[in-house]
């Protein structure tokens, strides 16, 4: 999908088809995005960052093609290309994408989905800076962002015009089983006895045994 042979600064986009769906809107009143709605965003995150200066966007594959259907009525100048990986439709596709991102060296990424999609993307791309638009079921990490602002911070933060106060280090959960990490959260931790996961949500709060909570940002 290169347009022109653009080089400069590299942005990543990981868009989650499958956030803001889940079964918890029956419990919890979850917020609705659909894959419509996430096209509109994306196409405004594209001209944001093409305004800012940036020359490649990388994007993670989905079965929905989010991104190719927000770019096909623009006349873009940055180059925009998918990561070279198959779209499984899990959690290993965002996994996946955050650490090729990582290992393309991308200035920032911009991601759409909620926490579970955003704390994927942080285990993933390590120390690259996330602009995290909220199109999950929970939206405390994301923020509701314009996805054109989004884009013009995701592309000032890439090519480092940012200042040194456009980008802040948030602190993490470590998650330890006998003494070794072995997983992170950003906004809670929650312990149960029940041995299956299911539908992933947890029905009964009798069978919570302990909870962390924080409260950190993008």
């Amino acid at each position: 999908m290169s347009r022109s042979g653009a080089a400069g600064p590299l942005v990543g986009i990981v868009a989650n088809p499958a956030s803001g769906k889940d079964i918890r809107r029956l419990v919890a009143h979850g917020s609705t995005f659909d894959n419509n709605e996430k096209i509109n965003i994306v196409r405004r995150v594209l001209l944001g960052l093409e305004a800012a200066g940036v020359g490649r966007v990388a994007f993670m594959p989905d079965t929905y093609a989010i991104v190719p259907r927000a770019a096909a009525p623009l006349s873009l100048r940055l180059e925009l290309e998918p990561l070279p990986m198959p779209a499984l439709g899990d959690a290993g596709d965002t996994l996946e994408a955050a650490r090729r991102l990582a290992d393309l060296g991308a200035g920032c990424v911009v991601t759409l989905g909620g926490d579970g999609t955003n704390r994927v993307v942080a285990k993933g791309c390590g120390e690259v800076p996330l602009v995290a638009v909220s199109t999950g079921t929970n939206n405390v990490f994301p923020r509701m962002v314009e996805g054109t602002l989004a884009g013009l911070a995701a592309g000032l933060v890439a090519v480092g015009v940012a200042g040194d106060g456009g980008v802040r280090r948030w602190p993490r959960l470590d998650v330890a089983l006998d003494g070794e990490v072995v997983d992170l959260a950003l906004i809670d931790v929650v312990t149960t006895g029940q041995a299956w996961v299911g539908a992933r949500a947890l029905w009964d709060p009798a069978h919570l045994s302990e909870i962390v909570l924080s409260r950190i940002g993008p």
